[in-house]
């Protein structure tokens, strides 16, 4: 990568090209670098999906557990996301196929705008779908958060009871048509699923629904317990490129890159020129240079507008050019070897 020999820097043009490839690829070394910053904001988010018969004592089990993850040290910031939010009546929302699949549309888009650095989402509804659970998850994925699913236990006896007493109260019920079809089609969470992983069970009939129910205890230590390389018990879902969304390029995005891929450029001679050796000798060979200029004009030259989709806007170009300078500078000045600079090749990697 970078070798000092006899004062003279020589910089293999695999440098270059990283620096190119981080902004061509959607900035990811600016991505890193500002998700190291913000870890602790990081850890706080989340998803979790409630799920159960019909009438098995869910928007309980979401109270108790927005209230439990309130006490805690860190006090996230708590969103219930349910039918009641937007003001839906049950047995329209269930009443047939095409309002059901309104519906999940509904909360899955009220879920995907509010996933954020220091949100933690819970999602109070059937959810009895496994396929629904999945695309759930993916939006779990994509954003980068905890994911755990919590799951109330109930038998169909007792929920109809429920269902029954809410009727003679006059609140919310199921008619016992809509109520019959729910449970036919619910589908168990398994925790072999990874969309229904990790699964925390809650048995509201015989045990009750409070604030120190196992299940909401156990859930709410796997939501805020600090995650760190040695942590094994809590998963942090990955983006993958399948949920990455397409960065919209800026018009003169090829021309940023390639103004930025010149500053560094000269960067590296001025700081080859200050190095200890004393000027650059303007007869030595550069061959990085030429393969850096031969990399930058074959993708200038071959990109497609599938490529120009996919690149940095004009702000991440500089962020990148300004770190990767930035890295130089100081390896220069403190004259530092290649061995010094193995934390850039781990970037790349990272990245």
């Amino acid at each position: 990568m970078c070798v000092v020999d006899r004062g003279v820097v020589r910089i293999d043009h695999n440098l270059l090209a990283f620096c190119a490839n981080g902004w061509i690829n959607g900035g990811k070394l600016g991505a890193y670098i500002t998700a190291s910053k913000n870890n602790s904001n990081f850890l706080q988010m989340a998803l979790v999906v409630i799920c159960g018969q019909p009438c098995s004592g869910k928007s309980t089990a979401a109270l108790c557990l927005a209230e439990a993850l309130n006490g805690t040290e860190s006090k996230p910031t708590v969103r219930i996301i349910d039918e009641t939010s937007f003001h839906l009546d049950r047995n329209h929302s269930y009443g047939d196929m095409t309002a059901e699949k309104n519906l999940r549309g509904v909360l899955r888009s009220e879920v995907d705008r509010s996933l954020s650095k220091d949100n933690i989402i819970i999602v109070d509804s059937l959810n009895s779908i496994k396929g629904y659970r999945y695309e759930l998850w993916c939006l779990a994925r994509a954003a980068g958060i905890r994911y755990c699913v919590l799951y109330c236990d109930v038998e169909v006896t007792h929920c109809r009871k429920w269902n029954e007493e809410r009727r003679e109260r006059v609140e919310s019920s199921y008619n016992d048509k809509i109520f019959d079809d729910l449970v036919r089609r619910f589908e168990k969470p398994d925790r072999r699923n990874r969309w229904d992983s990790p699964l925390f069970e809650l048995w509201p009939f015989k045990d009750g629904v409070e604030k120190s129910s196992p299940a909401i205890v156990d859930a709410v230590l796997y939501l805020t317990k600090k995650v760190d390389s040695k942590t094994k018990d809590v998963r942090v879902l990955l983006p993958t490129i399948a949920t990455q969304t397409a960065r919209v390029s800026e018009a003169n995005s090829l021309y940023e890159m390639d103004r930025a891929t010149q500053e560094v450029m000269s960067a590296i001679m001025e700081a080859q020129s200050r190095a200890i050796g004393g000027p650059v000798n303007r007869n030595y060979s550069w061959p990085w240079t030429t393969n850096c200029q031969y990399f930058k004009s074959s993708w200038a030259a071959g990109a497609t507008p599938i490529e120009l989709k996919w690149s940095t806007p004009t702000f991440r170009c500089r962020e990148c050019k300004e770190d990767v300078c930035g890295l130089l500078e100081q390896r220069i000045r403190n004259c530092l070897t290649a061995e010094d600079l193995c934390d850039v090749r781990l970037l790349k990697t990272r990245a």
